[in-house]
């Protein structure tokens, strides 16, 4: 599964490789994961009880991929629905 490019019939055809990107799934995770550092991080400043060890964890697995890993385990349990 490719999942650093945004992938349609349209895109293929019309967007540049940048754009694609920048529509890809990478692309909105990397970006999720900075907003959920940026939360905690002002969630700390204001009070929370979250540590700078909880926001180094997020931090430290900010780049981590898991697509196949989630499209595996969702499979399996789908299956496992219908056998039942």
């Amino acid at each position: 599964m490719n999942t650093d490019r945004y992938t349609s019939p349209l895109s293929e055809r019309y967007a540049s490789k940048e754009m694609q990107y920048i529509f890809s799934q990478d692309m909105k995770f990397k970006t999720w994961r900075k907003l959920w550092i940026a939360l905690a991080e002002i969630e700390k400043d204001l009070g929370l009880n979250i540590t700078q060890e909880q926001i180094s964890s997020l931090i430290c697995c900010s780049d981590f991929r898991l697509f196949g890993s989630f499209s595996n385990s969702q499979t399996e349990r789908g299956q496992a629905l219908v056998e039942e």
